[in-house]
């Protein structure tokens, strides 16, 4: 046979050999070998070689790793925004044309002083309460006394100025309480309550709370911020 068509049919069969071989490797050398599993060796086919020495890592699995928390800010519910704004509702004093704001769930009582030879009231007098009857109803308790008189002489604005109204001076500030002339400051003495005097239609109306003065200051400032004279 000539040697050219040795090769001729040797070549061939050479390649389909090695395609066979190939094949067999890829599909069995995988078989018997020993796999790292979740830290551990793990015997894959009948390996001739013994286990390995060398650390076999424990990945950590995606899908049994639980989402860390997302903290949330505190939603705003109905109850801690009435803390926030203490939601105020309208009452009016008629007799000397007053409105103003309280917050909600405060009691409100008026009582009007009558002359008994007339038979006509003479003046007003107020309370703005977190409680019903008693301060013991509550941890906190705030009263915001007020009283209006205008049966007695008018006062000037220069008299209404230099009063004394029994403050603590460092404590004393002027001011408006819509458009009227006011003072404000902590009443001398033991109780140390909040006091404010409005100088309206030449007569005073005064108001003074009484409990924890920083809890007084802010409620009655809020309150008196929303005087409105008609």
């Amino acid at each position: 046979m000539k040697s050219g068509n040795i090769l001729i049919i040797l070549v061939p069969a050479l390649i389909l050999l090695t395609v066979i071989i190939v094949i067999r490797l890829l599909v069995n050398g995988g078989e018997d070998t020993w796999i790292c599993q979740n830290g551990e060796w793990v015997k894959h086919g009948n390996p001739s070689a013994t286990m390995p020495s060398t650390l076999c890592p424990k990945l950590e699995n995606a899908s049994e790793k639980q989402p860390e928390p997302i903290e949330k800010p505190a939603e705003t519910t109905e109850s801690t925004q009435d803390i926030k704004n203490l939601n105020y509702q309208k009452v009016a004093i008629e007799e000397i044309g007053l409105i103003m704001n309280i917050p909600n769930g405060f009691y409100f009582n008026k009582e009007l002083a009558m002359n008994l030879t007339t038979n006509q009231p003479y003046a007003v007098n107020f309370t703005v309460q977190n409680y019903k009857d008693s301060p013991t109803e509550t941890e906190n308790p705030y009263q915001l006394y007020g009283i209006y008189q205008w049966d007695s002489e008018k006062i000037s604005l220069d008299d209404f100025k230099i009063s004394d109204f029994t403050l603590i001076e460092i404590t004393k500030t002027v001011f408006e309480v819509d458009g009227q002339p006011a003072i404000r400051g902590i009443i001398k003495g033991e109780r140390s309550r909040y006091s404010i005097n409005i100088l309206y239609n030449g007569f005073i109306l005064k108001l003074a709370a009484s409990g924890e003065v920083l809890l007084d200051k802010s409620i009655t400032d809020k309150i008196v911020e929303s005087i409105d004279f008609k």
